[in-house]
């Protein structure tokens, strides 16, 4: 009898080691691990996400990221498919049809086996679709027209279906006032409204619609009347503008003569920075005379009085000053530059806030050819030059003792 004991209680001591033994040898089973990434590009519809699976234990057969309104976003909810995986990898998902302004709770996710693992929560808001917008200083005013415009310096997150300005006799004008609507939509845009009537004064706002409604810029407000403009030697009017404790010039000089009334070398095929002061139209074309103004040699622009009398050619830091006003050399360049792409090319990154009315005058090689047509102004200093392109915001400073090539004037006027 204690023999047959015995051997029950060994039987069931080895039967328990034997199912310790089994339960040793059995792995668990799991999907993998997955994790959140960034969360970027938010718009006001959209948004892209990132995310990562670090380990795959097998049977994944799809991947991506859940989002919802309300926190703990799940399968059930919206969400991206991205496939199967067989082993880690990073992985996007492209968030589109977002509510606008909404707050969304997100997790990626990885599916197989009947089961899903989810990364920790992340959350972010679309935006508001509300743009921000600056009007630009109306310029080139006479007494029956003016150019007026505007910057977007945040679209808000919505594509814009219109932009340009509006404006009134009474204040606050919106679209129910005169406007005009400008095709090209980018970042910068300027237009010249007519029909204006002496001596009244106008109030104009930029504005551009999206699907949130009208959005304007800040007031400005202007007087249509005919001002004393500035006369070269040629007979060539200028516009000017202050800017800070300066006057400007609002175009490029395009005189043909010194201010004593010397006629200055046309250049033509070949360009040669000679002893002779000499200018050229860009592109030997006369036709960009009014717009572009004319490209001189250092022998006429700095070593020759070729401003009209009471202005000089600007020094580097006479230049600098004019950046500073604006913000510093960073930024000027984009203040600077006519909006729009009428003349420049796109993109232009420009708002003309400073009615300096920058044209991409471009330059010409000291062995002749033309440079930057519509990308790029370039202008005679005291020391150096000074240049901008299209797609910068900032104004350069270039440091030449000597420059061969053929640039643009701009005159300041004497203090």
């Amino acid at each position: 009898m204690k023999t047959a004991r015995k051997n029950i209680i060994a039987l069931f001591y080895l039967s328990i080691l034997m199912l310790v033994s089994c339960n040793d040898g059995e792995e668990e089973f799991s999907l993998g691990e997955v994790t959140m990434g960034e969360i970027k590009a938010i718009t006001a519809k959209s948004a892209v996400v990132l995310g990562s699976v670090e380990s795959v234990g097998g049977g994944v057969v799809n991947h991506g990221h859940c989002w919802s309104t309300s926190p703990g976003p799940t399968l059930e909810d919206d969400h991206t498919s991205l496939g199967n995986l067989s082993a880690p990898a990073d992985f996007k998902s492209n968030l589109s049809g977002l509510s606008i302004d909404q707050k969304y709770f997100i997790r990626a996710f990885i599916e197989g086996g009947g089961s899903v693992e989810y990364s920790a929560e992340q959350e972010f808001t679309t935006l508001d679709g509300i743009p921000e917008l600056v009007t630009s200083m109306p310029s080139r005013i006479t007494s029956a027209s003016a150019l007026l415009g505007g910057y977007v310096l945040d679209n808000g997150g919505l594509d814009f279906m219109e932009v340009g300005v509006v404006w009134n006799e009474t204040g606050i004008p919106t679209t129910e006032d005169t406007k005009v609507s400008i095709s090209e939509i980018y970042d910068g845009f300027a237009s010249d409204v007519m029909g204006l009537e002496s001596a009244k004064t106008y109030y104009t706002r930029s504005y551009v619609l999206n699907e949130v409604g009208a959005h304007y810029g800040n007031e400005l407000s202007f007087v249509a009347q005919d001002v004393e403009k500035l006369i070269d030697i040629d007979g060539n009017e200028y516009f000017t503008v202050a800017i800070g404790q300066q006057i400007w010039m609002a175009e490029n000089l395009r005189t043909t003569k010194l201010k004593d009334g010397t006629e200055l070398t046309k250049l033509t095929e070949s360009w040669e920075n000679g002893s002779d002061p000499a200018y050229a139209w860009f592109e030997d074309n006369e036709n960009n005379k009014e717009t572009l103004g004319a490209l001189y040699n250092e022998k006429a622009a700095k070593f020759s009085e070729l401003c009209p009398e009471g202005w000089h050619l600007p020094t580097r830091d006479e230049w600098l000053e004019l950046a500073d006003e604006l913000g510093g050399l960073d930024i000027a360049g984009r203040k600077l530059k006519h909006a729009g792409t009428n003349h420049w090319l796109a993109p232009n990154y420009a708002s003309n806030e400073s009615g300096f009315m920058a044209m991409p005058s471009g330059s010409v090689g000291s062995f002749g050819g033309y440079s930057n047509p519509g990308l790029g102004a370039d202008w005679f200093a005291v020391q150096g030059n000074i240049y901008t392109f299209n797609r910068t915001d900032s104004l350069i400073v270039g440091y030449h003792d000597s420059y061969e090539n053929g640039l643009a004037v701009r005159c300041i006027k004497n203090k």
